[in-house]
């Protein structure tokens, strides 16, 4: 996967931009706040509605601007092409046929895929494959719980469309189920749980299952990738850890839950909000058995979460057939020219990566496979490769 295309129209300090990408490596250089970010930002945005970086579409938008536009072309493998558009609103304004009838109508965030608008997220995920690392993802290693299973879920909405209606379904039948808790301790009969705990079953086993898979695949990758970094010093594991981590089928999972959610109910009646689940899920990342979390250095913490970013982007080749657009944000200025290398030679058998980089280091000029652009105060330029090489 590559893209081809993008266009941005007030999209953070970009009021217009428009560059046309080749397949293979393309690098972009740029001192810090210079809108590197912003360009890659705009490209998780197309792929999965969201930013990796707010969860307020608002920031997105250029200061006093009216709306932000962005729009890519991306091409498969197999050269299938997808036009998608993502417009966001500035501060909401009516429009005339509203303020005529005295009415107050918000302009809404608009998902469109080659020119049809879509009604949910589920029919944009999973069309276009992506994964970044930037320095937000070293949240995954050092953060809460809530990070790792943000990851769990947008990586592994990429790769089954399904788990993202599953992941739904249990946010609905979990919010309904803790309302009903509260309602319980006012009075109301306790049969009333019982077909919200069916549908909490049901998706919970869904999401249990995908999440186990899909952290045994990362984890058999990533020991890889995470020992060619740390020149076989090191040994990555990942382990999932949750109510229904270790059970073997969908059936043994839903007896589980079920009997939890028994043994339970008035424990959560008391709390008024259900204390098990995959909404309390989490996984370990242990380096040479040690909590990285915990006990780790700021630079293991950045060597494991690139290798998990790897990592995942062999998993989605494996499960997909095709490998994913990469995106790497400014994550080799800290690696030395050995990692560095690595990091780029594993990247060879992609179809699409685009680096940034305050600087142009010797082993990116060194590329010259790659198509290099330099970014300052929301311009950007192509540079030619030749130039490129002896800066």
């Amino acid at each position: 996967m590559h893209i081809t295309r993008l266009a941005l129209e007030n999209f953070r300090i970009y009021p217009e931009l428009q560059i046309e990408f080749s397949q293979g490596l393309t690098i972009i250089v740029g001192p810090n706040a210079s809108g590197k970010t912003s360009l890659l930002e705009a490209i998780h945005l197309l792929a999965t509605t969201k930013s990796q970086r707010t969860h307020t579409d608002r920031q997105l938008v250029r200061y006093d601007a009216p709306h932000s536009r962005v729009q890519g072309r991306f091409v498969s493998c197999d050269s299938q092409a997808a036009d998608i558009s993502v417009f966001l609103p500035g501060e909401s304004q009516p429009d005339n046929g509203a303020i005529a009838a005295g009415e107050s109508t918000r302009i809404t965030k608009e998902v469109k895929v080659d020119g049809i608008q879509i009604e949910s997220v589920a029919q944009i995920i999973g069309r276009v494959a992506v994964v970044i690392f930037s320095s937000e993802d070293l949240s995954i290693v050092k953060g809460s719980p809530g990070h790792r299973r943000r990851f769990l879920n947008v990586a592994i909405a990429q790769l089954r469309p399904r788990y993202l209606d599953d992941v739904q379904r249990y946010r609905r039948a979990l919010g309904q189920r803790n309302e009903l808790l509260k309602s319980i301790r006012r009075g109301a009969p306790r049969s009333d749980l019982q077909p919200w705990n069916r549908q909490l079953i049901e998706a919970a086993a869904a999401i249990a299952g995908d999440r186990q898979e899909f952290l045994e695949t990362l984890n058999e990758a990533a020991n890889l990738v995470h020992a060619d970094f740390t020149a076989h010093g090191e040994t990555l594991v990942l382990s999932y850890d949750g109510d229904l981590a270790g059970l073997d089928d969908t059936d043994e999972r839903s007896r589980r839950f079920e009997q939890l959610l028994s043994d339970g109910e008035q424990r959560d009646v008391d709390y008024g909000y259900t204390a098990v689940g995959p909404h309390r899920d989490d996984f370990s990342i242990l380096v040479n058995g040690v909590s990285l979390r915990s006990y780790g250095s700021q630079g293991q913490q950045r060597t494991a979460a690139l290798s998990l970013k790897l990592s995942q982007a062999d998993v989605v080749t494996a499960w997909r057939g095709e490998p994913p657009l990469v995106l790497l944000d400014d994550c080799l200025s800290e690696l030395d020219d050995r990692r560095s290398c690595r990091v780029l030679e594993m990247a060879e058998c992609l179809g699409g990566l685009i680096i940034t980089s305050p600087v142009l280091s010797d082993v990116l000029a060194a590329r010259a496979d790659a198509d290099f652009f330099r970014v300052q105060d929301g311009r950007i330029e192509r540079m030619a490769s030749q130039a490129a090489a002896v800066q």
